[in-house]
This record gives structure tokens, sequence and C-alpha cells, in this order.
């Protein structure tokens, strides 16, 4: 959480609510948290390309669609 923090530029609290909000892909690994590299990249790639990137429209939906 804390290189996506990094990556992103933002505090990892915002990681944090982003991931507990599911506006961001996380996967838990005993008590910690991992943003995937490729939405990070994916997010980062996004605003260089000159377009507003909005991380909850790049998650991807939860199984069955629900939140």
């Amino acid at each position: 959480m804390r290189e996506a923090a990094r990556a992103l530029r933002v505090s990892e609290m915002t990681v944090r609510r982003a991931i507990h909000d599911r506006a961001m892909p996380a996967v838990v690994v005993g008590r910690a948290y991992r943003v995937p590299r490729t939405f990070i990249t994916r997010l980062l790639d996004t605003a260089d390309s000159g377009q507003t990137a909005v991380a909850a429209e790049l998650a991807p939906v939860p199984a069955g669609g629900a939140v």
C-alpha cells in the first residue's frame, strides 16, 4: 500500500479509503493490503494520456456485481 500511495502521490490513508470503498482493487495477504501493479500502471497511463483518471471507474467489478 505504501508503494501505491507513493506512485500516486497520495497518503496511505487515501489508498486505504479507496480500497475500503472498493474504488481500488486490493489483495489481502495476512494483515497487509497489496494493490496490483497493473491497476496502478493503468491508472497512471490513463492520466498520462491526458484523460481524467478515476480509480473507481477503472477498478474491476467484484464477482456477482455486488459491492
